[in-house]
């Protein structure tokens, strides 16, 4: 009844959480989070994650909540009927030490939101070259992740270079030698990549500080 796609632990393979469930009362079945082992096959990190909860999944969303670089996962449960009511949740990431890039794209002859504009990364890790891609669009069932674009690029120290393929122009463009844990605006036919500053924060706690005083 639900399934999307984010990144946990930022190693750039994306992982899958299925939303299971019925509409029907009498259904309860525990969620699935399948972790990505770099493509060759699905660990099942359910228990380990504590994301088996019993009630009917409805809505996911991986998102970047706290913007301190981690996706944590908010699930929508229940309420397909008056009277099956269960409160949202949202599974906090704790983090596990691998950098990332958010990428925000401005469309202009495209789209403004930059939907089907596809993304190509390419980073050095422990010595070998390799491409992540992305597309900016929905990809899930029930539920939907943020427009801006969460890549995690693992252990690489720097991103050789980011490609953007706008459809509506045709137009690539290319930025080479990324910084790694920041965020940036990437406008249509503008040559420039631009630093975004969001405040992080932290759930539960009222102190909020700047993504970049702590790098």
């Amino acid at each position: 009844m639900a399934a999307n796609f984010g990144d946990l632990d930022n190693d750039g393979w994306l992982d899958v959480y299925l939303g299971l469930g019925d509409s029907s009362y009498e259904s309860l079945l525990p969620k699935r989070m399948f972790r990505n082992d770099q493509g060759r096959y699905f660990q099942n990190v359910t228990t380990s994650g504590s994301f088996g909860n019993l009630q009917k999944g409805h809505g996911i969303a991986f998102a970047d909540i706290e913007n301190n670089g981690n996706e944590d996962v908010f699930e929508e449960l229940g309420r397909a009927f008056p009277g099956d009511i269960f409160i949202p949740t949202l599974y906090h990431n704790p983090g596990h030490g691998n950098h990332w890039v958010t990428l925000v794209l401005e469309g202009v002859k495209t789209n403004r939101a930059a939907y089907v504009a596809r993304i190509k990364v390419t980073i050095e890790e422990r010595g070998r070259q390799r491409s992540i891609y992305r597309a900016v669009g929905a990809v899930s069932s029930f539920g939907g992740n943020p427009m801006r674009q969460h890549i995690g690029v693992g252990q690489a120290a720097s991103i050789r270079e980011i490609e953007i393929w706008w459809p509506v122009s045709g137009l690539r463009q290319s930025f080479r030698n990324v910084q790694v844990d920041r965020a940036y605006r990437i406008v249509e036919g503008r040559n420039v990549i631009e630093p975004v500053m969001w405040k992080s924060f932290e759930i539960g706690k009222s102190k909020i500080a700047h993504p970049m005083e702590e790098l």
